[in-house]
């Protein structure tokens, strides 16, 4: 035993304790084929549970643990019978562990070798069904990537950063964005342009720049650039001018003369 295997021990374990509850339930395990899909995963995506109906039942050792409730009893039996290696016992066996598996190693105890290797096959189990947060869009605060975790019925339609501890929905993570794209120094195409600030048109930018309210800042590959915050400010100040495009809302998103409405 090395310092190598009781290292991947408290990671399995920090793991397990993260994918406490999202490990699929004791009906879901009954109602499962090969093949099937848990509901947890995306459609199309996620691994199949490996159980059949009629065989989901558990059985007396971690290697026959298939619901989540049968792997953590096993695993409280685990820091149960060695409580007296930890020096404060929480009634949480996953954090016991931790403690448990630092003393039995400094003890050089016999029985590390098969509480490791119990805890290897609950982690493998549980680890092979449910599939971890997925990568999400960088944070509009930080930059730092977010994340999209898993709920009870799938992926959430949330973001969460954890650098700054935010949550976005989709709606806002996407409103955020585009209004800080939009009160940017960011350079952009006439087409890019029309395209961020839903109602403009390009008739419209040839008629600021044929007025000279809007300068060209450069040309890319033989075509005009615009610079975000100069559309931005001149939408803000147009009011009633062209049809179809008035101002622009504080999160640089434009909004109708006509209707009132944002686009």
């Amino acid at each position: 035993m090395d310092e190598r295997q009781v290292r991947r021990a408290h990671s399995w374990l920090d793991d397990l304790a993260k994918l406490r509850g999202l490990y699929p339930s004791m009906m879901e395990l009954a109602l499962s084929r090969p093949g099937d899909s848990s509901g947890r995963h995306g459609l199309g995506c996620g691994r199949g549970l490996p159980f059949r109906a009629g065989l989901w039942l558990d059985e007396p050792s971690m290697e026959g643990a298939k619901t989540w409730p049968a792997i953590e009893a096993e695993l409280s039996a685990w820091s149960d019978s060695l409580s007296r290696y930890c020096a404060v016992h929480t009634g949480d066996p996953l954090a016991d562990l931790h403690d448990i598996i630092d003393h039995m190693f400094a003890e050089e105890s016999e029985d590390l070798e098969y509480l490791l290797g119990d805890i290897s096959i609950a982690w493998h189990r549980v680890h092979n069904v449910v599939d971890p947060d997925v990568p999400g869009p960088p944070c509009p605060d930080c930059g730092e990537t977010t994340i999209k975790p898993q709920g009870a019925k799938g992926w959430t339609e949330t973001y969460r950063c954890r650098a700054c501890d935010r949550t976005w929905s989709q709606a806002s993570w996407l409103a955020d964005a585009l209004g800080k794209i939009r009160r940017s120094t960011q350079l952009i195409t006439t087409s890019q342009a029309c395209a961020l600030f839903p109602g403009l048109t390009r008739r419209r930018l040839d008629t600021w720049r044929s007025r000279e309210k809007l300068l060209s800042a450069g040309f890319r590959a033989g075509q005009s650039l615009w610079c975000c915050r100069d559309i931005w400010n001149l939408l803000r100040v147009s009011g009633g001018e062209g049809a179809g495009c008035g101002s622009v809302d504080a999160n640089g998103a434009s909004v109708s003369n006509q209707t009132g409405g944002a686009f």
